[in-house]
């Protein structure tokens, strides 16, 4: 059986804010700002992966220190020594050590909380699972502290009708 994938989406946007045209300027230029930081971010941590590019990843972040006049930093400390070690020299001891003193810094603390091992869900009707089933072609919205979840298809072809929804905080 193949499977048939329909997808209704119902919106309501209400558009409120402020209409002076300096300020909105100014928000629009810090954001422009960021934007280009962000992707400036990115294309170092493209070219950190690669050995043969490890010189144009120096010279681009102190081009970066230079340019904006701060700091650039991509992540944490601790997660760019991981990626060395992990990734650039592949010693899985010193790697395993660095995410043990990651842990004890707290910043894996809000790991539990996503993992999908901590959600609960909770069929909308009625339901053969104690949750969804992995699936594709499905909708998920979160809304107002719930993600809801329709419909989709099984790697099967089968298609689900379920609906679920699941709290997160």
């Amino acid at each position: 059986m193949s499977c048939e994938i329909r997808q209704v989406s119902i919106w309501h946007i209400k558009l409120e804010g402020i209409l002076e045209e300096h300020y909105m300027k100014k928000i629009q230029e810090d954001w422009h700002h960021s934007q280009r930081l962000h992707q400036d971010r990115l294309v170092l941590k493209h070219l950190r992966y690669s050995r043969d590019l490890r010189s144009a990843f120096d010279q681009m972040l102190n081009l970066m220190q230079q340019t904006h006049g701060i700091p650039t930093v991509l992540e944490h400390p601790l997660i760019t020594q991981l990626f060395d070690h992990l990734v650039l020299q592949h010693d899985y001891t010193a790697s395993e050590e660095i995410v043990q003193r990651i842990c004890e810094e707290g910043m894996m603390q809000e790991h539990p909380a996503l993992s999908p091992t901590g959600y609960t869900w909770k069929a909308i009707g009625d339901a053969s699972h104690e949750k969804p089933s992995p699936r594709g072609g499905h909708a998920i919205c979160a809304y107002d502290g719930t993600y809801w979840l329709f419909g989709g298809c099984m790697s099967d072809g089968q298609r689900q009708v379920s609906a679920w929804a699941d709290r997160f905080f």
